[in-house]
């Protein structure tokens, strides 16, 4: 059987990874990181990988073939909960591009929840990441103003609950979102 899938999405720097490690001791889960199995799919046969950046730079399509098996490979079975920390648009040199959701179709995913903040909060987190290129305030607002559409059509097109989460200093809406999605014992 095949525990509920829960992506938790949002724009890099915005907090997923820093608040889904504060709630693991919260609520019985596995995560899974989308770009990491990306990345681990796409290891050279030096064993050297690409950088987040370069991953932006080749085909996203079999960037997310590798996702979806890397997903299917990685997955707990007997997990009560599994959650995608993932995003729904992906920044490219040649522009933004929409993850289509049958990607999130087939991993089985039950629910969104996108994580949103202002873009100078997401910027200053951002600044201590030096090994990526990092667009203006200005830029990040318009990406995240599409990246959460593009969860509201992933979750229209799955017919799946979406679920905006602001910072507030509190984990409690998200951990009680998350717990909902548990397998019963």
């Amino acid at each position: 059987m095949m525990p509920p899938v829960v992506a938790v999405a949002g724009l890099s720097g915005v907090g997923k990874s820093t608040i889904l490690t504060r709630l693991r001791s919260a609520v019985p889960m596995q995560v899974l990181q989308a770009s990491a199995l990306i990345k681990e799919a796409r290891t050279s046969g030096d064993g050297r990988s690409l950088t987040l950046d370069a991953l932006r730079a080749v085909d996203l399509d079999e960037n997310q073939r590798l996702l979806v098996e890397g997903f299917a490979q990685k997955i707990d079975r007997t997990a009560p909960l599994v959650v995608l920390d993932c995003h729904t648009v992906i920044e490219t040199p040649k522009g933004l591009i929409h993850i289509d959701p049958c990607v999130f179709a087939s991993m089985n995913v039950k629910a969104v929840v996108f994580l949103e903040d202002q873009p100078e909060e997401i910027m200053r987190r951002r600044r201590d990441d030096t090994t990526r290129q990092r667009p203006s305030t200005e830029h990040l607002g318009f990406v995240q103003i599409e990246a959460i559409q593009q969860a509201r059509t992933i979750a229209a097109a799955l017919n799946i609950p979406l679920f905006v989460h602001r910072p507030t200093g509190q984990d409690g809406p998200i951990t009680e979102r998350l717990r909902s999605y548990l397998t019963p014992a």
